[in-house]
């Protein structure tokens, strides 16, 4: 199994605390250049005035409903799942004393709710972790209501390109991290995988890349994915750093692509 949607490491190494996930965060928040943040783009998509219940599996650190808490509707409950009992204890701590929020560890292959309680699920990037991806999206289905919506953000099969080239030819191997989220769960193949599960996909395309004027900040992206750290010796991550900041000095800045996008799905 890869380790894209090997669970057992999902918990306990690669989501087992906020660390890996927040590297990431961090460089999209410093560096994207679209001035629309990717949490403004999906919060709007949602449009939660119409909403009395949502759920969202996978919820990281809440980053979603942090940001945009002031626009939170007061009579909406919000219930924020995550894989990882360390996920979920971040995203508590971050909403503490909030009482829209509940939280709570679960896996979205066997949801722990009612069926057809929810008017909207939120899978943000988190699809192609799921070992079975059929049965997370039959759970999707079975627990929103006859008339709600889900959202399944991801990203496609050149996203971050020239990093992982970066990294290639540092290596001598493929680092095809993007490509293998994008097979299991990707923009090229999300609207297929729903539709056997759900009679309307749309798709949404958010634009946007990096320009990253800091060195560190990559190293520390870079170190957090799953697919490169089992390829990159110590000489490696020193030439690494030293490429980025050649690359820096001589452009002023690294240039990076992103391909991401939020799909949703309803029932009827």
């Amino acid at each position: 199994m890869s380790l894209v949607s090997n669970q057992q490491y999902l918990i306990g190494e690669q989501y087992r605390t906020a660390a890996n996930l927040s590297s990431r965060i961090d460089i999209h928040q410093r560096f994207s250049t679209n001035p629309q943040g990717w949490t403004s783009f999906v919060f709007e998509h949602l449009n939660l005035n119409s909403c009395e219940k949502v759920i969202e599996l996978g919820c990281g650190t809440a980053l979603l409903w942090q940001i945009n808490l002031p626009r939170v509707p007061q009579n909406l409950s919000v219930s924020l799942f995550d894989l990882s009992q360390g996920m979920a204890s971040t995203a508590r701590n971050h909403l503490n004393g909030d009482a829209r929020f509940q939280f709570g560890v679960a896996d979205i292959q066997r949801i722990p709710a009612p069926s057809a309680c929810f008017d909207l699920a939120v899978a943000n990037h988190m699809l192609y972790h799921v070992p079975d991806l059929s049965a997370g999206l039959k759970e999707l289905a079975r627990v929103i209501k006859p008339t709600g919506r889900v959202f399944a953000a991801t990203n496609g099969r050149g996203h971050l390109l020239e990093l992982h080239l970066l990294i290639s030819a540092i290596t001598g191997h493929d680092s095809t991290s993007p490509i293998t989220i994008a097979e299991r769960f990707g923009l090229e193949n999300g609207a297929e995988l729903l539709k056997p599960v759900f009679s309307r996909v749309d798709r949404f395309l958010y634009l946007d890349s990096l320009w990253v004027t800091e060195a560190a900040p990559l190293v520390d992206y870079a170190r957090s994915l799953w697919s490169v750290k089992s390829i990159m010796t110590p000489d490696h991550w020193r030439l690494f750093e030293q490429k980025v900041n050649e690359r820096i000095k001589s452009d002023g800045g690294f240039a990076i692509r992103k391909e991401t996008g939020l799909f949703t799905a309803c029932l009827e």
